[in-house]
């Protein structure tokens, strides 16, 4: 019986480790710019995934470490908005078990 209990809590702590090393991007939209359209491509595969993020929302995407990602992000045209709300392109490349927020924000014309 210990010796299973013993490899019961080894089993957890390796189970809490590999949650640990999971590498994330997380995006809130805090724009006047309406929904925004966010591809992630993966550089080595060249696999992508398109998300839709609404305006005071959070996405979280898990991501492989030490790979380098490019993502993309858009807003609908609409030029009756004072903002700018130009489309954006970024590389970024996680270590392990590292999480990177990434707040979306607008900036109003002419500033």
């Amino acid at each position: 019986m210990p010796r299973s209990l013993l490899a019961l809590g080894l089993a957890l702590i390796l189970a809490l480790a590999a949650c640990s090393t999971q590498s994330e991007l997380r995006f809130t939209n805090r724009t006047d710019c309406g929904p925004a359209t966010i591809t992630l491509t993966n550089t080595v595969t060249g696999g992508t995934s398109t998300y839709t993020l609404e305006q005071e929302r959070t996405l979280s995407i898990q991501v492989e470490a030490e790979v380098l990602y490019r993502y993309e992000v858009a807003y609908p045209r609409d030029p009756a908005r004072q903002v700018e709300c130009d489309p954006k392109t970024v590389e970024v490349r996680l270590r392990p078990g590292q999480r990177l927020h990434i707040s979306l924000e607008s900036v109003p014309e002419g500033a």
